[in-house]
Order: C-alpha cells, then sequence, then structure tokens
C-alpha cells in the first residue's frame, strides 16, 4: 500500500489525532488492468478501511476506485488516487468515489461503536 500524496486534500488529520488517507493498493480486483484503491483511517494505534474498489455500498453501487474525476497518472507512471478526503472531529469521513457504473458520488462514511 501507497499513501497518495498528490497536492493537499489527500491525508487529512482531524483534532483527535485521526489519519486519513488515500492508497494504492497492490491488487485488481476488477481486472482492468489499473491497481485498486482505498482509504484508510488510522486511529489509537490500529488502521481501518473505510471504503476500497470493490467496495459495495448498499442503494449506492460500487466502488470503482476513490478518484474524485480523472486518474491522476504522473511521470513516471504512477496511480495517485485523489478522493479529496477529509475526516471531522465526529470520526466521520467525507470523501469522492467513483463507481463501477461511471458515476462519481460524493460519500460521508460514519464510524459504528
Amino acid at each position: 500500500m501507497t499513501a497518495s500524496t498528490l497536492s493537499s486534500q489527500q491525508i487529512h488529520i482531524n483534532n483527535g489525532s485521526e489519519v486519513v488517507f488515500n492508497a494504492v493498493l497492490s491488487t485488481d480486483v476488477n481486472n482492468d488492468g489499473i491497481k485498486d484503491t482505498g482509504l484508510f483511517v488510522w486511529s489509537n494505534g490500529s488502521l481501518r478501511l473505510v471504503a476500497r474498489t470493490g467496495t459495495v455500498l448498499p442503494g449506492v453501487g460500487t466502488v470503482d476506485g476513490l478518484v474524485m474525476g480523472v486518474i491522476v497518472v504522473p511521470p513516471p507512471p504512477i496511480l495517485v488516487p485523489n478522493s479529496g478526503a477529509i475526516n471531522n472531529d465526529l470520526g466521520q469521513v467525507l470523501f469522492g468515489a467513483k463507481l463501477s457504473d461511471g458515476q462519481g458520488v460524493l460519500l460521508v462514511a460514519t464510524p459504528t461503536p
């Protein structure tokens, strides 16, 4: 897993020191030739998955990638997820994703106790 370092809004820290970040994974679950992307939260020494390529969102669709708009591939060819993820002090994460039907969505993930 490689964390995205593309400009701002790719790694965010809230006042509770929880870190949310986008990452490129070493898998290709949808066999499209592009590595999968994921969105994670690091909190209190634990890593938690928020969403990744292949995540089924009931009533919404299946995540194709954690990107807003287009996939950014700077030279050399490295996939850079750019979901614009930010987290608030309640642990909620706001992020964008592209679904398998090509639709782009803006989502809020709320952690469960």
